[in-house]
């Protein structure tokens, strides 16, 4: 295998988001510049893949977020920002363009064939049906829109499927044309499948020859993949919510659709242990929990992809193999996941395999994986990865794709660039002959004709089966070699993959990647939800044979698991009706109208008190009977009321929706919400005026509360939110007047006199002029909170393992900024007039200037490093700090930075990567006070900045004018959270100076709490004398010291006060 990173322009200077693959060697691109761009893949004579541009395709007007070729490879379809959606078609008298092309010459290959409008916002996913009749789309308008692709209609909307609760940003259609499964950032996986055709030779038939088109509309949620349970039983979310690092969630089925791998997961071994990132493989139609994880990475796993050939099962060595089979297959199959590729060691019990006990067997596939910087590829016979592919790009990974023969893998990135991985023949292992994949693959898309389920179907024992035993009641598949030619019956559906007995796997070396790849672990058992049990089903088969329309389900009648059957009426009232339960009980009415598959008109036995009532049916449906549910527990029907007005303008809507997330972390207490990832997320149209109304609405809120208060306006319009009150309020008095172009604006706008008249009665009651200085009435002089009275200049710290002060300060005059000057405290500070976009200098993209304020600059320079120390940074992320040590000691010294949780030790790690001090600084996600200091002998110096309540930087917050901050600002140091926290604090300072080589220590915070400086000083410094340490004055040049009194020695301690 070779693999390079093609340095070409790919799509000018924007990053590539989706690639796909047509047949073994046309290659599709799409990405920020609008563009769809079509190559042709071939091998050079070095071994490398090399490209030639043949169409580029114009028509969208913004971000093209995914392309997906059709089945057949002839049609194209691409979605992107705005809810845009186009299908292309080859051109009928069209050629691919040779040689070198401009924008004049070019000719395109494909036209623009349909346009598709229903989505109201970006389009994130797409996915095709087997058969090609039909395509799914999801988007962040929390929707995914099912599009008929047939001929006659193309273009019209089948089906919406409206269940999830926030951004809908993966789907993927089985082969089968059974299930539609749609990914969310709710945390949640929705699986729709259709309904089981009615009864009858005819129905079966007329259901076996349908479309994907023509079922479309029988699509319904049969299942929620959102929580399973740890080895304690606690159960804990399966999927990452949406503060996810990535907008695309690809998940993807196994080419004979008996897998599906999920990305976006989070994966626990015991309960109360950290999470870890991971991908969940479901084996078809179990949906209950996981049939296995692939845990072990260090970053998201954001994409998925099947490669769409088949793979001989390799010949047993005679050998015990140390890792073992995965998955028992008749066949390999393969796929690649996007993943962290500079992963240092692999957790020992992330070694370890638990499979869980499943009744029906497991498939074994190559597929890939991608994750945000690397590509994991696994083999479905093996638990360990075949290969890693790491430091391919500088910037996250976007997408992948197999090309038809499995000889190219191509991804995609967010730094502008792809790369193609190019495989030798057999490299991957032999590949089914046609016959033997069609053989194989005969329920993909159409039933088998002459397919004979009953031979396919594994009579299993009861539950109480053990693992150990599954070798034995499970039959043989048929041989590969026997192939089509043979007169066994070609199967009716894909083999069930069969799970093995769990055993311990000690992690091996990886091919082609230098450090340990992430290890394969199985479900545990206890994820199954035990709470939906069903009775045993009854010793005789039913009467009805499987149906050949869904060969899948038929193959496996039998051997259903015994939840999975009712045994009468009575059992429906023991499921819960609420949540996932509410769907069980759907899906077991259903079973029990079908009965024994009787055609025409019976009678559902009776249920006693309590139960779901059914009624008389004629030929046997799947709906919920009609009535009230008679459940006691029964969770009642939400209120029919008014829908919420929504915003007309994109700013508003956003900042919106904003607030209301800000205000409702802020009333739990518990905060997960931050500005900047509410405003500037990849998804956010006009980033810059939504984050700048949301900070200011947040800003004036506590007078905008009492204007609207005053005014009435949420009682005389039911339907006018708050959130959306605020942001429209503020936009009238103190920013730009909204148009009066939806309901919501109108009724704004309708109170503005009594808005006026509540803003100028308030500013008399102050005695102030201004809303500025009402804002600043609201806070008590000096307060954290208080907005400061005259603005601070902005600063950036030069990298000096990068570029000198001088060098820096003459970029910086030559680009325009002359006033521009060095700190005479901090010779390596810049000083710029407030106001400057420090985002925009030259430098900060390539790690010569570095975002730092004055006071984050002061701890190390008061460590004052020798050069050439070893020193220790024991809570290092974001990496500041850490980077500016490394440039205080030079290539000489040494620099240990420890963060205790993983994503903010990658963060670490990336900002050490990109100021150039890795050859200096060694990141650890560790804790600092686990750290044994007899094995650190060598440390010479620690900068300790730990957690701390963060009082000093409220003013710089936007957050801060919130309701519960302004309530926890009341409680000042007396707050319970500032007491624990001097507590921790106490605990690092004693365990830094129990280091036997410490000769300096520094400990700082962003707290402007007594309890939190002086009073943690106070209660250490006895420790720090025995150890032999003194407290030494910091920083001699600055005016403003501790405050005296509070701790001896006080005017050796510094307050920054900026």
């Amino acid at each position: 295998m070779k693999v390079k990173t093609l340095q070409i322009v790919w799509h000018g200077k924007e990053p590539v988001y989706s690639v796909d693959f047509s047949g073994a060697a046309c290659l599709a691109t799409a990405g920020a510049d609008k563009e769809i761009k079509l190559w042709q893949v071939s091998q050079g004579e070095d071994g490398y893949a090399t490209i030639q541009h043949t169409a580029s395709l114009s028509g969208h007007s913004k971000t093209v977020n995914c392309i997906r070729f059709s089945p057949t490879g002839r049609d194209l379809v691409s979605s992107g920002d705005g809810g845009e959606m186009l299908i292309w078609q080859p051109c009928a008298d069209a050629q691919a363009p040779r040689g070198n092309l401009s924008a004049e010459e070019e000719e395109p290959c494909m036209k623009r064939a349909a346009v598709l409008r229903g989505h109201t916002d970006d389009i994130m996913d797409v996915g095709w049906s087997s058969d090609g009749s039909a395509l799914v789309s999801a988007s962040i308008d929390n929707r995914a829109i099912v599009w008929d692709m047939g001929d006659r209609k193309r273009g019209a909307m089948l089906a919406q499927l409206a269940h999830h609760k926030h951004f809908v940003q993966g789907v993927a259609w089985d082969p089968v044309r059974q299930f539609v499964v749609t990914q969310s950032a709710d945390r949640t996986c929705r699986v729709y499948r259709l309904k089981p055709p009615a009864v009858g030779k005819k129905a079966r038939a007329k259901a076996a020859a349908a479309t994907a088109a023509a079922t479309a509309k029988d699509l319904y949620c049969c299942a929620t993949l959102s929580k399973g349970a740890t080895r304690g039983g606690v159960k804990v979310p399966l999927f990452h919510d949406e503060s996810l690092p990535s907008f695309f969630r690809r998940l993807a089925w196994s080419p004979d659709g008996s897998m599906l791998a999920v990305p976006a997961g989070v994966h626990r071994f015991e309960e109360g242990g950290k999470e870890g990132h991971a991908v969940h493989v479901y084996a078809r139609d179990e949906w209950d929990a996981p049939l296995l994880h692939l845990p072990g990475h260090s970053k998201p796993v954001v994409a998925v992809r099947f490669c769409p050939v088949l793979f001989k099962k390799p010949e047993p060595s005679g050998k015990e193999d140390v890792g073992g089979q995965a998955i028992d297959l008749p066949y390999r199959m393969v796929f690649a996941l996007v993943s962290h590729a500079h992963q240092e060691r692999v957790d020992v019990e992330a070694g370890l395999l638990f499979f869980t006990e499943h009744a029906d067997p497991v498939d074994v596939h190559p597929m890939q994986v991608a994750t945000l910087d690397s590509v994991v590829i696994y083999d479905t016979a093996s638990p360990t990865p075949l290969c890693l592919l790491g430091a391919l790009h500088y910037d996250s990974i976007t997408d992948l794709a197999w090309s038809g023969d499995a000889r190219y893998l191509a991804v995609s990135s967010r730094d502008c660039y792809c790369s193609i991985a190019v495989f030798e023949p057999g490299e991957l292992g032999e590949a089914l002959a046609g016959g033997e994949a069609e053989w194989w693959l005969g329920g993909v898309g159409k039933p088998a004709p002459g397919s004979q389920p009953a031979d396919a179907a594994v009579a299993l024992p009861d539950s109480a089966v053990q693992l150990d035993q599954l070798d034995s009641v499970l039959p043989p598949g048929p041989a590969p070699a026997q192939g089509p030619e043979q007169e066994h019956a070609r199967p009716a559906a894909c083999p069930t993959p069969v799970l093995k007995k769990a055993r311990r796997i000690v992690p091996e070396a990886v091919p082609c990647q230098p450090q340990p790849a992430p290890t394969v672990a199985a479900a545990d058992q206890s994820s199954a939800d035990d709470s939906f049990t069903f009775p045993a089903p009854p010793s005789a088969p039913p009467s009805e044979p499987p149906t050949a329309c869904d060969p899948l389900q038929a193959a496996r009648w039998p051997a259903q698991p015994a939840k999975r059957r009712l045994a009468s009426a009575d059992r429906v009232a023991e499921v819960p009706s609420s949540g996932v339960g509410r769907m069980v009980r759907k899906r077991a009415v259903s079973l029990l109208k079908r009965g024994n598959g009787a055609s025409g008109e019976r009678k559902a036995p009776k249920p006693k008190s309590g139960a779901l009532r059914s009624t008389k049916v004629k030929t046997p449906v799947h709906h919920v009977a009609k009535g009230p549910p008679k459940a006691k527990h029964a969770r009642p029907a939400p209120p029919a009321g008014p829908k919420a007005w929504t915003p007309a303008s994109v700013v508003h809507r956003q900042a919106a929706y904003a607030m209301q997330r800000l205000l409702a972390a802020d009333a739990s207490g518990k905060g997960g919400a931050s500005v900047k990832t509410l405003t500037l997320a990849p998804h956010i149209e006009a980033k810059r005026a939504t984050h700048a109304v949301t900070c200011e609405c947040l800003r004036h809120l506590l007078v905008i509360q009492e204007l609207v208060e005053e005014a009435g306006l949420l009682t005389k319009f039911p339907r006018l939110s708050a959130p959306v009150a605020y942001v429209l309020v503020y936009d009238m008095l103190f920013g730009q007047p909204p148009r009066p172009i939806g309901a919501p604006e109108r009724a704004v706008l309708s109170t503005r006199e009594q808005l006026e008249t509540a803003l100028t009665a308030a500013l008399t009651a102050a005695g102030v002029g201004t809303a500025e200085e009402l804002v600043a009435a609201r806070f008590p002089a000096g307060s954290a909170a208080a907005p400061a009275s005259l603005p601070h200049p902005r600063c950036v710290r030069v990298n000096t393992l990068l570029c000198s002060v001088e060098e820096a300060v003459a970029e910086l005059r030559d680009a325009g900024h002359t006033q521009v000057e060095p700190d005479p405290l901090l010779p390596s500070v810049l000083s710029l007039p407030p106001g400057t976009d420090l985002h925009a200098l030259p430098g900060v993209g390539s790690g010569r200037l570095v975002l730092q304020s004055r006071a984050s600059c002061m701890p190390a320079a008061a460590l004052r490093p020798p050069p050439g120390a070893a020193l220790l940074d024991a809570c290092a992320a974001p990496g500041n700090k850490t980077t500016q040590l490394a440039a205080l000691l030079g290539a000489g010294g040494s620099v240990l930075a420890l963060d205790r949780d993983p994503q903010r030790a990658q963060r670490l790690q990336a900002s050490v990567d990109c100021t150039g001090a890795g050859a200096i600084v060694a990141v650890r996600c560790a804790d600092f006070l686990t750290l044994d200091p007899a094995r650190h002998a060598h440390v010479q110096g620690i900068l300790l900045d730990p957690s701390c309540s963060g009082s000093g930087t409220a003013a710089a917050r936007a957050d801060a004018q919130l309701p519960g901050a302004a309530a926890r600002r009341a409680l000042g140091e007396a707050a319970p959270r500032v007491e624990a926290l001097a507590a921790f604090q106490e605990a690092a300072l004693r365990h830094a100076l129990s280091f036997p080589g410490l000769q300096r220590l520094t400990y700082s915070t962003c707290s402007v709490h007594v309890r939190e400086n002086e009073a943690v000083v106070a209660a250490v410094l006895p420790d720090a004398e025995a150890a032999g340490m003194e407290l030494a004055p910091a920083l001699p040049g600055w005016h403003r010291r501790g405050i005296a009194g509070a701790c001896p020695r006080a005017e050796c301690l510094v307050r920054t006060g900026v």
